[in-house]
């Protein structure tokens, strides 16, 4: 074994060193041989008691190793068996809800089977029953569920057409109030200075020895003006003054600006004619696009075409019954811009397109309406649909696409018609009360209609004995369809029917 190896291996050492002393030290060999063997005797004895020694501490270890490993697989037998047992119960109760569902599927099974033969029970007596009232009552199904209707029809209609009337009555006053409010914050915001204005065609001369001037030798003059310029000229008797006539509203003012010129200079002659036209022309083009700029600004839209800056500051000298057209138009898109941010409309196109809307004023077409001309205009200049569509359905020529045109015609009605903003109005208010009331009256069971608040609401009179409470109702819409699909009109016109009873007896 190991311990004893070593024990030799010591001992041998040892008497060789012995040895080698001995014979150094010139002893004798067989003393040293003695002392070598009781040496190596000594060193027997101790390397049989470590080994003894060895092997019980080994045998020590392997006991209590053995235990050690006994306990430990009691251990896990024993965490197995409570494993085992867990299973076991899982199993049971697995089995348990097992035959709880199926128990309860043949229950439901059963249940199903019961309820299928009582539906065609129950089916069948509904058919026995239908054939028993059709012999009864001489009617085949249709024919009773058409009665069946109408009856219904007959006893609900009233509650019907009044639940009807309340819930437009609650929908139109909860519009009438949205709107009352958008308009209110719109025009509180808007600041346009405002004045009706007519273009000057009156040009006032020093002396009656001008008109002579301007007429020229044989009329050339007059005629050479009035060829350059496109406008005609016209001398009376009146004293001071000279009347040019035309429909071009840029014609007409360079032609009152050259004549002005023309005076002021007092050379008079076919040349200077032209030659000032031609300095008016050019001052003119400037002054439009620095209008139409300026106008621009104060509407706050931005990159507009240079064309249409230029074409929009010529509204600056067009009127619409004594409005100005490039204040109405500043204006619209001021009130568009501010009702498209209150509705959640792209407010930017919404000023844009009201800037433009009435931009085809001052564009010449034959037999083309001003929102087609100015709708062609901005698609040319690279407008966007939404804009385009805009500006041609202002006065409803074309569909609405979208609600971008519908904000552009309520702010154009709203500027249009609000009081002071055009002349001519007193006769429009008085022919819409008159066509008002002639709609209503033509209904029958109308006894007389008064049309109130400037026309913004009709109030309907009709006979008790041939109206009743739900002919009134529907006498309300119809007259309502008849005003939408015949008049023109700003805002909303209210109408309303008024059915009165009258119970007269007398005593005597």
């Amino acid at each position: 074994m190991e311990p004893i190896s070593i024990v030799l291996g010591v001992g041998a050492c040892l008497v060789v060193q012995k040895l080698a002393e001995n014979l150094r030290g010139g002893k004798m060999l067989d003393s040293s041989q003695e002392e070598a063997r009781l040496l190596l005797e000594k060193a027997r004895l101790e390397a049989q008691n470590l080994s003894a020694e060895a092997e019980l501490k080994l045998r020590e270890e392997r006991l209590k190793m053995q235990v050690q490993l006994d306990e430990m697989i009691k251990e896990k037998q024993t965490e197995l068996k409570k494993q085992e047992q867990l299973i076991l119960q899982k199993e049971n109760r697995l089995e348990n809800k097992l035959e709880a569902v199926e128990s309860r599927d043949k229950e439901l099974t059963q249940k199903r089977e019961e309820l299928e033969a009582l539906r065609h029970e129950v089916e069948n007596l509904r058919e026995k029953s239908r054939l028993e009232l059709e012999k009864l009552s001489s009617m085949n199904q249709e024919d009773a569920k058409e009665v069946l209707l109408k009856r219904v029809e007959e006893d609900y209609r009233y509650e019907i057409e009044k639940k009807m009337k309340t819930v437009l009555d609650g929908v139109m006053e909860d519009a009438r109030e949205k709107s009352v409010n958008i308009i209110a914050q719109t025009i509180q915001k808007v600041s346009v200075d405002y004045k009706s204005e007519s273009l000057v065609t009156v040009v006032a001369i020093p002396s009656e020895e001008t008109k002579g001037r301007i007429i020229g030798r044989e009329g050339r003059n007059i005629r050479a003006f009035e060829q350059v310029t496109g406008i005609d000229v016209i001398i009376d008797d009146t004293p001071d003054v000279v009347v040019l006539s035309g429909f071009n509203a840029i014609k007409r003012v360079k032609a009152t600006r050259t004549l002005e010129r023309l005076i002021a200079d007092g050379r008079i002659h076919p040349a200077r004619i032209e030659e000032i036209y031609a300095e008016v022309d050019k001052d003119m083009e400037e002054e439009c696009f620095k209008a139409g700029e300026d106008a621009a600004l104060r509407a706050g839209v931005h990159r507009l075409n240079r064309q249409l800056l230029s074409e929009l500051g010529k509204l600056k000298f067009r009127t619409s019954y004594g409005q100005n057209v490039l204040e109405h138009s500043i204006e619209c898109s001021q009130i568009a811009g501010i009702m498209a941010s209150e509705i959640g409309v792209n407010a930017k196109l919404a000023k844009r397109a009201a800037l433009l809307h009435d931009i085809g004023k001052i564009l010449d077409g034959d037999d083309t309406s001003h929102a087609n001309l100015g709708a062609e205009l901005a698609r040319k200049c690279g407008e966007k649909p939404a804009v385009v569509n805009a500006i041609q359905a202002h006065h409803e020529e074309v569909p609405m696409e979208g609600p971008l045109a519908f904000l552009i015609a309520a702010a154009d009605a709203i500027s249009a018609s609000r009081r002071g903003a055009r002349f001519g109005q007193t006769e429009h208010y008085v022919e819409r009360l008159a066509s008002l009331e002639k709609i209503a009256m033509s209904f029958d069971g109308v006894l007389q209609a008064y049309a109130v608040q400037a026309g913004r609401e009709v109030r309907v009179l009709v006979s008790p004995e041939k109206v009743d409470d739900s002919l009134g109702i529907r006498l309300s819409h119809q007259i309502v369809q008849r005003i939408e699909q015949e008049l023109d009109y700003p805002g909303q016109i209210k109408v309303v029917v008024v059915r009165e009873n009258r119970f007269i007896d007398y005593a005597f």
